[in-house]
């Protein structure tokens, strides 16, 4: 009872041991005190490539990237196709970036144009956060990559990698479209007009009569788009 407690010194010999206190008796008095492992064990568990991918994607400046540009629009408009066309003319524009297109708010895939050749990503999210990944399709963040988004903004704004295009239709209100629109420059597809839709008539449906077209026009009170030339027929569908 005379002899008071000793501390011990915490060393390798002595992790994960017990180290009396300097109080009374009692369970505490015994109390197992863990270590925190060095920093370099800590990094051990990270596979060495991953940490190589982030090291050079934090070490780059960031590359020069275009202002985001939001095309806003009701359902119908041609959106869509619009969003293709983009791509068609970007691809013969920039032979040598990479493009990433994704259609849709549901399945969180996206396909990725590289070199000629066209792969399916399973998650869009995923991609654009692993460094590896960035760098090849950057050419060592050189070049951004171009991203067309129907429907959704499925990466944040500001993505340093990313030209982004985003297109969707009123009524979506997610944060991360909303987080968007702040910083995008806003673009809207109205709906079509009469004129519209006959000069495509004359161009690529020909064989319906102009007077078909306009009943259907007035009928669906000026729905978008192509939907009135495929209400006049059941050889053409609405598009």
């Amino acid at each position: 009872m005379g002899s008071s407690p000793t501390t011990m010194s915490p060393g390798p010999s002595t992790v994960g041991t017990t180290q009396p206190a300097a109080s009374s008796g009692g369970d505490e008095d015994n109390e197992i005190v863990p270590r925190q492992p060095p920093i370099s064990s800590r990094n051990a568990k990270i596979p060495a490539h991953r940490l190589a991918a982030i090291k050079t994607h934090h070490s780059l400046k960031p590359m020069p990237t275009l202002p985001p540009i939001h095309v806003g629009g009701t359902p119908g408009t041609g959106k869509s196709a619009f969003s293709l066309y983009l791509l068609h003319i970007f691809l013969g524009k920039y032979p040598n970036n990479a493009f990433v297109y994704r259609h849709g708010d549901v399945n969180p895939g996206c396909f990725v144009h590289y070199h000629g050749r066209t792969y399916c990503h399973p998650s869009i999210v995923h991609a654009f956060s692993d460094g590896l990944w960035l760098k090849l399709l950057t050419a060592n963040f050189s070049r951004p990559i171009w991203t067309i988004l129907d429907g959704a903004a499925a990466i944040p704004a500001g993505t340093p990698e990313a030209n982004m295009i985003v297109l969707t239709s009123p009524g979506q209100q997610t944060v991360s479209l909303k987080h968007f629109l702040k910083y995008a420059t806003t673009i809207v597809n109205p709906p079509w007009t009469l004129e519209d839709i006959e000069s495509v008539r004359e161009d690529a449906f020909s064989q319906l009569t102009a007077d078909s077209v306009r009943e259907a026009y007035a009928k669906w009170e000026a729905s978008p788009g192509f939907s009135s030339i495929g209400q006049t027929s059941p050889k053409y569908p609405t598009i």
